[in-house]
Parts: structure tokens; C-alpha cells; sequence
């Protein structure tokens, strides 16, 4: 394959169905487990968490769906709220904490992932180009540039 970029590699690929139902399986429909991973670092509450998920995870998420995914959460026993007061009068916010479940269900999923990565790659198959890294920023690149793809003439 010659292929000079990363990104002309993939920038049709990034467009099809199949990829955006494998994006969509792996980021919104697994919100939890990006939710359990900040939170197995620290406590958060709503709005900071929905800000950390884009920071880290390039997940932006609208405001209510990081309320709804923890509510879920919480009658899980995946987490735990925990009010904790402010000064000057400021209303309290409720934080949440990773809950011994929530952790075991962390570890679990991390090695179903694997197992599963490991029955679809395996690690003696070599993958041209596997040394690139992919990043959210690096997607959003490959969209770009799949509609400039679209837009010019071939």
C-alpha cells in the first residue's frame, strides 16, 4: 500500500456507516466506562465531569446526557452521590464517587476489551501503519479532510 499520510489512508474509511457505528458503540454508548475511569482518580460533579470527558476523551457530550448516564449509574450502585457544602452561601453540589462495584465493573470491562482486541488482532498479525496513533482531534482531521475528498474532483 502506498499511502503517503495516515489521514489519506483512512479519510474514506472514517466516513463509512460501519465506522461511525463502531465510533458510536465505543464512545456514547459506553459513557459509563469513561465515567468510571475519571472517577476511579477522583470525585467529580456534573458539569466538571462533562468537561473532563472532552478534555480527556474528546466526548462532548450535551449538558443533561452526563446527569442521565450518572442517575443510571447511581441506582446501578456504580456510584455514589455525596453533597459537599460551599462557601459563601453558594448551593452545594453533589459530587460522585466510584463505588467497589463501579471498580470491579471497570476492571471487568478492561479485560473483556482485551480479550476481545486480542481474538480480532492478534498480536503476531502486523497492521501497516499501527504505529500511528489515534486520538479524537486526529478523527476530527480525517472527517475534514473526507469531506474536502467528497467536495473536489477526483
Amino acid at each position: 500500500m502506498n499511502v503517503t499520510t495516515f489521514e489519506e489512508e483512512y479519510a474514506d474509511i472514517v466516513e463509512t456507516k460501519a465506522f461511525n457505528r463502531l465510533k458510536k458503540n465505543l464512545t456514547t454508548e459506553l459513557l459509563f466506562l469513561y465515567i468510571l475511569k475519571l472517577l476511579e482518580e477522583k470525585d467529580y460533579y456534573g458539569y466538571e465531569l462533562r468537561e473532563e470527558l472532552k478534555e480527556k476523551f474528546g466526548l462532548k457530550l450535551a449538558t443533561v446526557t452526563s446527569y442521565v448516564i450518572l442517575y443510571k449509574m447511581e441506582s446501578e450502585g456504580l456510584v455514589i452521590p455525596k453533597k459537599k457544602e460551599r462557601k459563601f452561601g453558594r448551593p452545594t453540589r453533589k459530587y460522585y464517587t466510584i463505588t467497589e462495584k463501579g471498580l470491579r465493573l471497570l476492571r471487568l470491562s478492561g479485560k473483556f476489551f482485551r480479550y476481545i482486541t486480542n481474538l480480532l488482532f492478534p498480536e503476531n498479525e502486523k497492521i501497516e501503519n499501527d504505529n500511528e496513533e489515534l486520538t479524537a482531534e486526529r478523527i476530527e482531521k480525517l472527517h475534514e479532510l473526507a469531506k474536502l475528498q467528497k467536495v473536489s474532483p477526483a
